[in-house]
């Protein structure tokens, strides 16, 4: 054990190279996601293994969902850099792959919840990428909204029509949280990438795809099932982004 709290971050990265198992490096990469637990001055040698472990034969897709999100992470800095620094060309040749995955279902889990978790989670990464490329990846980002939503609305309407057995099970209310409220929680997420980074062209392209208004059809289905939350934050991160659409010229309500 690394005495330093500080330097804690070497431990989880050694993790990530050498772990046997793809849960263990999972939570490693997911404490190297956070910026105040690393130093600027080690985002790029984490940057490498990031990109080494991408390159790995045979990647667990769950473990490769979490290095992209971790590829993705913008650092609280002002303005916001590239947490790990990897380059467009690496992002394009063994990122931007990963996000098209057909996802693997954990235990327990439906594909039909597996590819919602899974599109869900890639949405603000691929915001990242595309504001840290100047709109590179634009064009996926609506490709993957597209697919975010018709994921949620077969999943939810899975979850409908088992009602009465997930009931049974004591399932239903977490079901239904997952179904409406972490949709919500991953579309607060991206829209406070445009609000962090104040980028013309992502605020743009989630108006256009009318981001907020899936949000709030989203909160008027938690509200009509009685599902509870905390989700003041989501509101807050909508309210953010939509003061940066007014201030680009959107008309807000």
């Amino acid at each position: 054990m690394i005495a330093n709290p500080k330097e804690n971050w070497q431990l989880y990265e050694k993790i990530l190279r050498t772990a046997v198992t793809p849960e263990i490096r999972r939570t490693a990469v997911n404490l190297l996601h956070d910026p105040t637990r690393v130093p600027e001055y080690a985002a790029q040698g984490i940057a490498n293994t990031v990109a080494a472990v991408m390159r790995e034969e045979g990647l667990d897709s769950n473990l490769g969902q979490q290095i992209v999100m971790a590829a993705s992470i913008l650092g609280s800095y002002d303005p916001p850099t590239a947490m790990l620094p990897i380059p467009r060309e690496s992002i394009d040749l063994y990122f931007i792959p990963s996000i098209w995955q057909t996802p693997t279902p954990r235990q327990g889990q439906s594909q039909e919840y597996a590819t919602l978790n899974h599109t869900a989670h890639m949405l603000a990464s691929t915001a990242r990428f595309t504001v840290l490329h100047g709109g590179a990846h634009n064009d996926l980002l609506k490709r993957e909204l597209d697919d975010f939503y018709g994921a949620q609305a077969i999943f939810k309407d899975e979850v409908e029509s088992k009602k009465d057995e997930l009931e049974r099970q004591g399932k239903l209310e977490n079901q239904r949280f997952y179904a409406i409220v972490h949709p919500m929680e991953h579309l607060a997420e991206l829209m406070d990438q445009a609000t962090m980074t104040r980028d013309r062209g992502l605020v743009e392209l989630l108006m256009r795809n009318s981001i907020v208004d899936m949000f709030n059809l989203l909160d008027k289905q938690r509200l009509a099932l009685g599902i509870q939350g905390d989700v003041e934050k989501y509101f807050r991160q909508r309210d953010g982004f939509l003061a940066v659409a007014k201030g680009v010229g959107y008309k807000v309500n």
